[in-house]
């Protein structure tokens, strides 16, 4: 709505995997989750030259400046535990949502 471009990194909606990991007291999110919240890092970083600001611009007609980032990966029911609640505020610059998440926003737009 400002005229600004943010981040958005879809994944797949059905994962088999932990999102979990570690020992009580002590867990974290896996590995492969990781690696997807550095990639949207890794973007983030891109835009802080000059060059690539204006080459964007350009290119797609949305500036881009320290972008919000946004993971879009599995479902809610992988997300309903008081750990995933603990561990997702250490991560102060990125917003983790679900599928569920995205599609209960669209539908939300219909009725308004």
């Amino acid at each position: 709505p400002n005229g600004y471009a943010d981040i958005v990194e879809l994944k797949l909606p059905d994962i088999y995997k932990s999102f979990v990991v570690g020992g009580k007291n002590r867990e974290t999110f896996s590995a492969w989750l990781n690696l997807y919240i550095s990639q949207t890092r890794v973007y983030s970083t891109y835009f802080d030259d000059p060059n690539n600001r204006k080459w964007f611009e350009k290119k797609y007609g949305f500036k881009v400046h320290k972008p919000r980032r946004w993971l879009v990966v599995g479902r809610r029911n992988d997300f309903d535990s008081d750990i995933w609640r603990e561990i997702i505020t250490d991560y102060k610059d990125i917003e983790i949502l679900t599928f569920d998440d995205l599609v209960d926003g669209v539908v939300v737009q219909f009725y308004k």
